[in-house]
């Protein structure tokens, strides 16, 4: 999911936790992680829970095996591709 805010996160979270509840099934938890991006990627916020379980931020996220890291301008001067 994409959402420009924590509070946005949290409202498409419910829809999605109902939806899953009227199909018998739960979220992932083991697989299920939050990853902030943008200029304020490392400001503190709130925990982000579903169903009861704090979701985990992380700083890097590999989906389909390609390595998505949050990083600053800065620091993609010396970004490279992982696969």
């Amino acid at each position: 999911m994409i959402a420009l805010s924590v509070s946005e996160l949290e409202k498409l979270l419910r829809i999605c936790e109902g939806e899953l509840e009227l199909l018998d099934m739960t979220v992932g938890f083991h697989k299920t992680v939050c990853m902030r991006i943008g200029q304020r990627s490392d400001a503190n916020c709130a925990n982000i829970v579903s169903s009861g379980q704090v979701i985990s931020l992380v700083n890097d996220i590999r989906y389909l095996g390609i390595l998505v890291v949050v990083c600053s301008l800065d620091e993609t001067k010396n970004l490279s591709i992982m696969l």
